[in-house]
């Protein structure tokens, strides 16, 4: 399988030619890994710091190295134009339904800094994704959000510094342009990309801010 030696050889160009590069970075955390989306090209050792995070849980505050076992979430890191954007609220939850976890919903909004006006891509610019091990991560505990339900969402935190295992450069092009990639985009983004719309309409997001 082209993932399992990418990874094992920490060789990408083993992978698919036009092969958007989240998928192998959703297939990492099917095996149990974990990721963290940046804009820094050359980072060598995660270490534990105190997040400016305005969400109303303590979970984010706490000091340490964050990261996701979610692809996409990390992709919203990776990808923010830091330049062109004042502020972002991003989430990613699942909602237990019947005894079930429903499929991840997203939600990102970037605003840019005045005055700019341009359109939402164009508040994206190409980042990594850094890949890290789960060892001393522990996961956010799920809790009640109200007008929702019980929710969990896929965030991690360990109190020790981390090396990272292997970087992946993101692009936006792979998902949110490319035409010649709509079949990528209908087969894998489709399927996992859904709106909180009708369930938040008496509720506000839960989001993290950076």
């Amino acid at each position: 399988m082209a993932f399992e030696a990418a990874w094992a050889t920490h060789d990408l160009r083993l992978l698919p030619a036009g092969l958007p590069r989240w998928l192998l970075l959703h297939w990492l955390g099917e095996q149990g890994w974990l990721v963290h989306g940046s804009a820094q090209p050359h980072l060598t050792l995660f270490e534990p710091r105190s997040p400016h995070d305005l969400s109303a849980d303590e979970f984010s505050k706490r000091t340490g190295v964050f990261a996701t076992s979610d692809s996409l979430w990390a992709m919203m890191y990776a990808l923010r134009d830091r330049v062109r954007t004042a502020r972002m609220l991003n989430t990613a939850v699942q909602v237990q339904r019947g005894g079930h976890w429903s499929r991840t919903q997203y939600f990102l909004s970037l605003a840019p800094r005045r005055p700019l006006q341009i359109s939402g891509p164009e508040l994206l610019a190409p980042g990594w994704v850094y890949v890290l091990p789960r060892t001393s991560f522990e996961p956010m505990p799920p809790y009640d959000w109200p007008g929702l339900g019980h929710v969990r969402e896929p965030h991690w935190v360990s109190p020790h510094a981390t090396a990272p295992l292997l970087r992946v450069l993101s692009s936006s092009l792979l998902i949110f342009r490319s035409t010649e990639r709509s079949e990528y985009r209908k087969k894998y983004v489709a399927p996992h990309v859904t709106t909180l719309q009708e369930s938040t309409a008496k509720s506000p997001l839960p989001v993290q801010r950076t």
